[in-house]
């Protein structure tokens, strides 16, 4: 009896030695494979290698730590990758922190966190560029804004965490190009209107060098006859002598005609001449002549030197024609 419970003893020996022997083994594999996946960086695969090899070696404090961590680096890729950085960074530092774990581990969310600080410069950076290409998009310097969103674009923004920007410089892009298109349809445009405006110019310099040389003929002309007419005024109106021609009030109000014949006057603001015959001119003096009209009212008007007359409606000059009849803006003439 006691030969065959030895035997038995000797037997289950055997087979725990030989049994914890592959256990081992097994678990070894495992680990070495996990840590293989983790310079992969094939974090999934790593926790899975992890979690076999506890099963062989259950409560087993190394494998613990290391599918922690590495379910923890996972986490952390996770929100990188999705661009979520301050939690990401939160994660890869409790990575840092596992004790015991996975000095490739370690390195790995020490990298990942250069990486996001790195990032997190750049696009800095480029949202530097990118107000300065808005402010010259807002001056209309459009080539300007164009090149230094250009140059940003240059860059690779495919991460989620450039995501915003990108889609905010793409937006910009597409204004400043349409403000670019607008803008240079516009200059077309002036251009045009100035060129229009131009050859229309010189049409009507050209139509006012033309109007300008018969009006001066027509000028000529009438000077002429006005000369004409002067030297036949100058022969009717001997008798009133120095009297005779045209005057204007001092407040160019009231202008008149005085010959030997009649005095013709109008107000600048009425629409009316009045001519009165004249009967009778009796020459008081050198300087005063009395006038009598056909409807029997009598005038005294005084001569100061040549050019000054003061008569009923005051101090008057001698003016020409012309100027004379200049106050009533060619509504009418004077006789």
């Amino acid at each position: 009896m006691k030969k065959v419970v030895s035997g038995l003893i000797v037997c289950f020996t055997l087979l725990a030695i030989f049994g914890c022997s592959k256990n081992n083994e097994i678990y070894e594999k495992m680990m070495e494979q996990g840590l293989l996946q983790i310079e992969k960086e094939e974090y999934a695969s790593a926790e899975n290698f992890f979690e076999k090899a506890l099963d062989e070696k259950p409560k087993d404090e190394k494998a613990t730590k290391l599918i922690k961590q590495t379910q923890q680096m996972i986490i952390a890729q996770k929100e990188f990758d999705e661009g979520d950085f301050e939690a990401a960074k939160s994660s890869a530092e409790k990575v840092e922190k596992v004790e015991d774990g996975s000095e490739a581990l370690q390195e790995k969310a020490k990298s990942l966190i250069g990486q996001m600080e790195k990032m997190e410069k750049e696009k800095e950076e480029y949202t530097a560029s990118f107000d300065e290409a808005k402010q010259h998009h807002e001056q209309g310097e459009f080539d300007d804004s164009l090149g230094i969103l250009d140059k940003v674009l240059e860059n690779d923004l495919g991460h989620p965490f450039f995501s915003e920007l990108k889609e905010e410089i793409d937006t910009l892009k597409g204004e400043v190009r349409d403000a670019k298109e607008i803008a240079l349809a516009e200059a077309e445009a002036k251009a045009k209107a100035e060129a229009e405006a131009k050859a229309k110019a010189e049409a009507e310099a050209k139509a006012k060098a033309e109007a300008e040389a018969k009006a001066a003929a027509e000028k000529a002309e009438i000077e002429r006859k006005a000369a004409e007419e002067k030297a036949k005024q100058e022969a009717q109106s001997k008798d009133i002598g120095a009297a005779g021609g045209y005057w204007l009030t001092e407040d160019r109000t009231e202008a008149c005609h005085l010959t030997s014949t009649y005095l013709a006057c109008a107000v600048k603001q009425s629409d009316v001449i009045f001519k009165n015959d004249i009967f009778n001119i009796n020459h008081i003096s050198s300087t005063e002549i009395e006038l009598t009209f056909s409807f029997g009212h009598k005038s005294r008007i005084t001569l100061s030197g040549n050019n000054v007359l003061q008569g009923e409606s005051g101090r008057m000059n001698r003016v020409s024609k012309e100027e004379a009849n200049s106050i009533y803006d060619g509504y009418y003439e004077l006789p």
